[in-house]
């Protein structure tokens, strides 16, 4: 997954390059989806219903806040 998000990140920041803040946010948002995929197998693996519930409450309001931020599309996503 890092690989492909290294990948990704580098397409995004060269479309991105002459907006600084656009940048700023799709690394951001790349960041936070290898986060959330490395966590993944612990929660659902030990959590329960009520853990993967947290977990995607987490992963929503964190994608949201992203999202709001950028008041826009994150382009290269």
């Amino acid at each position: 997954m890092p690989g492909k998000a290294s990948k990704r990140l580098l397409k995004c920041l060269k479309a991105t390059a002459k907006d600084e803040k656009a940048a700023e946010l799709t690394h951001a948002l790349l960041v936070t989806r290898v986060e959330i995929e490395a966590l993944k197998p612990l929660v659902f693996n030990t959590a329960g219903k009520a853990g993967r519930a947290r977990y995607n409450k987490v992963v929503r309001d964190r994608l949201n806040k992203l999202a709001e931020e950028a008041k826009g599309p994150l382009v290269g996503l």
